[in-house]
């Protein structure tokens, strides 16, 4: 609520704000509004967005947290399928391992969230296809991306947790991976990255996956704990989507 408020008092304290001023607060707001399950709001940013950038020059700074919104909003209103299409596309467009590790890490490890979703959610062998090819050209890129500081580190975890999934036969964990394995999963790494960085919503995004694999190598009990982590942070920031996520797991577990 707070940074939707200081989004709005930020647009009207120009009294003619420039496009780049404008792409940067809807991208903020439309990540938000997404979140929170509000699809119109999140529809009515992400356009603003799009035509606030559509005459600007690039800037690895307004593009790219832009091409993430655009991920993101696919898989969430259009599903994996759209998702990974749409991270093709924003591979094609930009040569994001030669762009600001700032903002390529949140985009990249975004698309290779797309194609774990659709390893979990599809039997389609032809989308399959698709995906592995997108996640080769996101490991491409993440090869050349440095890591400067523990936000672009907490990126990085999060990308190599993802595609750790990837790799994964519909997100099945092997069987070396079930049974005492005290090794931390990828999504433990990532969560504790979070966690230290008091970033609240990419902490949970990390603790549900967290909890899956404990799940799966059955620790019940740790797995009931991350998802309690993962709920409490999902009902504190109205993360619907999140919020919806997570109970389908309890479901589940």
């Amino acid at each position: 609520d707070e940074a939707l408020a200081i989004g709005r008092e930020a647009m009207n304290h120009y009294l003619a704000p420039g496009p780049l001023h404008r792409a940067t607060l809807q991208v903020i707001t439309g990540s938000i509004r997404l979140a929170r399950g509000e699809r119109e709001a999140a529809t009515a940013s992400l356009l603003a967005a799009r035509d606030a950038l559509s005459l600007a020059r690039h800037e690895d700074q307004h593009q790219l947290p832009l091409a993430r919104l655009e991920i993101v909003y696919a898989l969430e209103t259009d599903g994996p399928a759209a998702a990974v299409a749409a991270t093709a596309r924003i591979l094609d467009r930009f040569e994001l391992g030669g762009s600001s590790p700032r903002y390529a890490w949140p985009v990249v490890a975004a698309g290779t969230g797309a194609v774990v979703a659709v390893r979990r959610s599809s039997r389609d062998e032809r989308l399959r296809d698709e995906a592995a090819a997108v996640l080769e050209r996101l490991r491409t890129v993440a090869e050349k991306l440095d890591v400067f500081g523990p936000v672009q580190r907490g990126w990085q975890l999060t990308f190599a947790a993802a595609d750790a999934d990837g790799e994964r036969p519909d997100g099945e964990r092997a069987d070396d991976e079930r049974a005492d394995d005290e090794r931390p999963d990828g999504w433990d790494l990532a969560a504790a990255a979070w966690d230290g960085l008091r970033e609240p919503y990419q902490l949970g995004q990390a603790l549900l996956p967290a909890a899956e694999a404990a799940l799966a190598r059955g620790d019940r009990g740790g797995a009931a704990e991350r998802r309690r982590r993962a709920a409490a942070l999902a009902a504190g920031l109205g993360a619907r989507s999140l919020a919806e996520q997570i109970a389908l797991l309890a479901r589940r577990a």
